[in-house]
């Protein structure tokens, strides 16, 4: 019998007590390195270098050859996951940085449609999800995602094109949340969540709004919990992946 577990994918750069914190709590956490094809300030983060559909984790092809041992690493631990590449190359100049930014919630794919790969168009068409098409680029970046019926995101574009399906959001204030050199970061890349827990990199209760996404987190059925202190950080959310099945983003 395999063993079961989950893999932890999260930015090279987390510190060292927020990794310590995942370990601790049974993940296998996986470090990914730098793609120089990236912006300094998001080489590392996961939601720019990964996207989880179903059975199938999309990457850049450069990256998968560069990283090719992170990615052996990868599907040694869940070899059920298959791992392939998009035809497209990263670029730091957008729209081509964000190839492989989208964010799942249940049967919904919530992406830039054009600036989206095609690859993880085709892939999200093949796995039955309904790509809702929005402005916004980044928006594995700019949500958190709690389930199938609640987010939390500072976009008010994204918390529009969320209502409009039904989705519970809670509108916070910009600022917060660390992305140097930029002003600030965003909720989606500070975070991650797994089961009936959210994670937060840093503490959640430095956050301005920190309070009101605790109570929120907490109505939606998911308990909050801060990776070590300090402000929270943006590292390109904290991607979670089940040796034993698929992962819905959004609706563990």
């Amino acid at each position: 019998m395999e063993a079961y577990m989950t893999v932890a994918l999260v930015d090279e750069r987390i510190d060292s007590a927020a990794r310590s914190a995942l370990e601790a709590l049974g993940y296998h956490t996986i470090a990914m390195p730098k793609c120089l094809r990236l912006a300094e300030a998001v080489a590392s983060h996961p939601d720019m270098l990964t996207l989880h559909l179903g059975d199938t984790l999309l990457t850049e092809g450069g990256y998968l050859s560069e990283a090719r041992g992170i990615f052996d690493e990868i599907e040694k631990l869940v070899p059920r996951l298959k791992i392939k590449a998009i035809t497209e190359t990263l670029s730091p100049k957008y729209p081509s940085d964000c190839l492989l930014n989208a964010l799942r919630v249940g049967d919904m794919l919530f992406c830039r449609e054009r600036s989206l790969s095609a690859d993880a168009i085709e892939r999200a068409r093949t796995c039955g999800l309904n790509i809702i098409n929005v402005n916004q680029g980044y928006p594995a970046c700019t949500v958190l995602a709690l389930g199938k019926s609640h987010a939390i995101t500072a976009d008010r574009g994204m918390a529009r094109a969320m209502q409009k399906v039904g989705i519970e959001v809670l509108l916070i204030e910009d600022g917060g949340i660390e992305l140097p050199p930029h002003e600030y970061g965003f909720i989606g890349g500070a975070s991650g969540v797994h089961g009936d827990k959210v994670y937060f990199i840093g503490d959640l209760l430095t956050h301005p709004c920190g309070g009101a996404i605790a109570e929120f987190c907490r109505g939606a059925g998911l308990e909050p919990i801060s990776l070590g202190g300090g402000r929270l950080r943006d590292l390109g959310r904290i991607i979670f992946i089940d040796s034993d099945g698929d992962n819905k983003d959004g609706e563990q």
